[in-house]
């Protein structure tokens, strides 16, 4: 009987102390991610998401080209063109085999950082001290976000740097 009371104490200690553990930082970072795979499961398991099939024609309608319109050239008399002359040719340099870029400051990536991590490195390579931290307290105000997008690591590098960013899609 005494033993079953142990076991119960035991029981209930840890029942109350786990979301306190589960909250420190070092026990987040390692366990964090388990946790909302199992929610995202059990989610999924009870409402699954409908499946979406992308249809470029359908979706998205082809979008106009931003090129003039090019009108046919008129023809110039033979008579007044000008003698040609030569067109230089520009020789190009030829590409290296390799190139190596030094200078950049490795920052292993904290739980769902990969986007200030990798924005972090980068911009050490241009002698800038911050760290993923603080990118991620800008770009995710949320501690439960779990996206960064281009844009707001652009918009954290020109409010927050003095460095100037371009956010471009498709490679």
């Amino acid at each position: 009987m005494k033993k079953n009371r142990y076991v119960l104490f035991i029981l209930i200690v840890v029942l109350i102390g786990s979301p306190f553990i589960y909250n420190l930082p070092s026990v987040q970072e390692r366990v964090g991610w388990r946790v909302a795979e199992l929610f995202a499961r059990f989610k999924y398991a009870i409402s699954p998401p409908e499946q979406i099939v992308f249809i470029p024609e359908k979706n998205n309608p082809p979008a106009t080209p931003a090129v003039p319109a090019v009108t046919a050239p008129t023809k110039i008399p033979a008579t007044s063109r000008p003698a040609a002359s030569p067109v230089p040719t520009a020789t190009l340099k030829p590409l290296p085999q390799n190139i190596q870029l030094n200078g950049f400051r490795h920052e292993y990536q904290t739980w769902n950082n990969c986007g200030p991590a990798t924005l972090a490195m980068a911009l050490s390579y241009w002698g800038w001290d911050g760290n993923q931290q603080s990118i991620a307290t800008f770009t995710k105000p949320n501690s439960r976000d779990k996206n960064v997008m281009p844009n707001e690591l652009t918009v954290y590098v020109e409010e927050e740097t003095q460095f100037v960013a371009i956010s471009r899609l498709g490679g």
